[in-house]
């Protein structure tokens, strides 16, 4: 089904009228690669000039244009040209050198085998060609030697070596490889390369098989050189005595579908395309012609903090416009890289209408303490906040994996996001990291289990004087002892909350007896105006009141009872806050 929807998508990617895209998305055969400079030819197959393809980034720094020209082999070993462009070292026989020990030691050297299988391969494609720009190339090849190189200006020499070039004729304004015959040419080789037909897994139909699927690129974290989704490398991987590609049959017009709508994805990095450790996320629908797509998309950067969409008062309308469109669907694919191939971590395959109404609802659950003072916590701040350190790239991807999905479909939140929650609530208690993020995300969690039936007791906002859960009172009593403390005795050094925070919230038998009799036997004798304290001595009196006769504090507080505590003791805190 992943293969299958991505496919979809580059058809639909096809037919677009968006002229951006469209010059981004090849056509069968083809592929979209960097390429630094253009070796422009007379019709004699004379090099009469050089130009750069270089652009400057944002950093500015200066990298290579991409351009559409033919698919380029898969090199694992052995020297393989490509079909009318490729490396420096292929098409003129010389690289740089990387390091050189002497500043007179030539920047590059000579490398006679690529540029021998470079020009037998294309004499042999080019010899019956009677087309002007493909006459030309084969004319150069025959009269280039790499010694040749040392006569081309310093300029030139730089602008060329070790970079992926294409040829062009002089005076001529496309290049030699977008060539009518050039194309067919081209497409006339595939299909000769292409013997073995089989059904193919994706839609049923006999087409040649693609014994080795092109690289992905742009992977966050994998090798530049790409990396494959279906792969099989090794015979531990192989069935039956099978090959390659033969494990798993795919097209070969197929497989280029799908490797480049996901290539397209992965390089919309301020769109369609983020990432949070090594998990690398892509999203994109069905449907590129219906509205109910853009809004779906919106409302999903909006949560990722992809592109510039700001969260707005239209969310209700965009869920309204796409339950318009139940036909259209909205895909999530996490990918993280291992070794040469990539892992699929999860696959998220929904009516737009379903993922843009959880995507509300998260928002709702989230937003309830986060929206009421007006900020808006993106996905990456909420991994922030859970992150031991503070540092994303900590977190397991399989658990934000998890994380994404439960969010996408509506289902519990992971039982990990709670227990990092209370590990980082732990460890930051002495620095007053009670935040209102993490206090909004342990809501969330419990409100979310209880309108799935997992709890009976729900959850709100803002405080619950109704609430009797034993955990919610406890870390009540909790803040409401801290407070009294700063009250009577304002401690030096440390206060209770430092000491026996995680105590408190974990086994309340062991230390709420002791904390009692601190507050009887020492604050209260150490000052002079107990009157201070008697709104505070009233509702600590009501909370002991309300705790189980029978066992008022409990040896051990389970994870969403430390989850409950944790809420009762923050909303209690920020209460006090809110008065002072």
């Amino acid at each position: 089904m992943i293969l299958t929807r991505l496919i979809q998508y580059y058809q639909s990617l096809l037919q677009t009228s968006d002229d951006a895209v469209a010059a981004q998305i090849p056509l069968y055969g083809f592929s979209e690669e960097n390429i630094g400079a253009i070796l422009v030819l007379s019709a004699e197959g004379k090099l009469v000039d050089v130009r750069s393809h270089m652009l400057t980034n944002n950093k500015n720094q200066l990298k290579p244009k991409r351009l559409i020209v033919p698919q380029p082999v898969k090199r694992t070993s052995g020297i393989q040209p490509n079909f009318l462009w490729d490396k420096s070292v292929y098409v003129l026989g010389v690289e740089a050198v990387k390091d050189p020990a002497d500043e007179h030691q030539p920047r590059f050297t000579i490398q006679s085998k690529p540029f021998n299988a470079f020009r037998q391969y294309h004499i042999e494609l080019l010899k019956d060609e009677i087309d002007q720009g493909l006459r030309a190339v084969y004319l150069f090849l025959q009269q280039w030697q790499p010694a040749m190189f040392a006569d081309l200006t310093e300029p030139q020499q730089n602008c060329i070596v070790s970079m992926n070039l294409v040829f062009m004729l002089d005076e001529d304004q496309g290049y030699i490889h977008q060539r009518h015959a050039a194309r067919d040419l081209w497409l006339r080789y595939l299909a000769r390369q292409q013997p073995v037909r089989i059904n193919c897994l994706t839609d049923g139909l006999p087409n040649p098989l693609a014994m080795l699927h092109p690289p992905i690129k742009h992977v966050y974290g994998a090798s530049s050189l790409g990396v494959s989704m279906i792969s099989f490398n090794q015979n531990a991987f192989a069935s039956y005595g099978k090959k390659q590609g033969h494990n798993a049959p795919v097209a070969i017009e197929s497989a280029f579908a799908y490797t480049t709508a996901l290539n397209y994805l992965l390089n919309q990095t301020d769109k369609q395309c983020c990432h949070f450790s090594d998990l690398n996320i892509v999203f994109w629908t069905h449907d590129t012609r219906s509205q109910s797509v853009s809004n779906a998309e919106i409302l999903f950067r909006q949560i990722m903090n992809v592109g510039e969409e700001e969260i707005s008062d239209q969310d209700k309308k965009t869920v309204e416009s796409t339950k318009k469109h139940n036909i259209t669907r909205f895909c999530v694919l996490g990918l993280v890289p291992n070794a040469a191939r990539l892992a699929v971590r999860f696959w998220i395959d929904e009516p737009a209408s379903q993922i843009a109404e959880h995507l509300m609802q998260y928002k709702q659950e989230l937003g309830g303490l986060a929206m009421s003072r007006k900020t808006n916590f993106y996905f990456g701040q909420l991994l922030y906040e859970i992150a031991p350190y503070g540092q994303i790239d900590l977190l397991s991807p399989k658990f934000i994996g998890e994380l994404i999905t439960a969010i996408l479909t509506d289902k519990p939140y992971p039982m990990e996001l709670l227990s990092l929650l209370m590990t980082r609530i732990g460890a930051d208690r002495g620095r007053g990291k009670m935040t209102l993020l993490r206090l909004s995300m342990i809501q969330a969690i419990l409100q979310r289990r209880h309108r799935l039936g997992l709890m009976k007791q729900n959850t709100t906002i803002k405080l619950d004087k109704r609430n009797h859960q034993c955990a919610y009172l406890l870390g009540r009593l909790f803040a409401v002892l801290a407070h009294m403390q700063h009250q009577l005795i304002e401690p030096l050094y440390s206060d209770i909350v430092d000491r026996y925070y995680g105590m408190a919230c974990t086994t309340p038998a062991l230390i709420f007896p002791r904390l009692l009799n601190m507050y009887e036997q020492q604050w209260l004798a150490l000052t002079s105006n107990r009157s201070i304290v008697k709104a505070s001595e009233l509702l600590l009196k009501q909370l002991l009141d309300r705790l189980p006769a029978s066992c008022p504090f409990p040896s051990h507080l389970n994870l969403i009872e430390q989850g409950q505590f944790t809420l009762g003791y923050g909303q209690q805190r920020r209460a006090y806050a809110t008065a002072d």
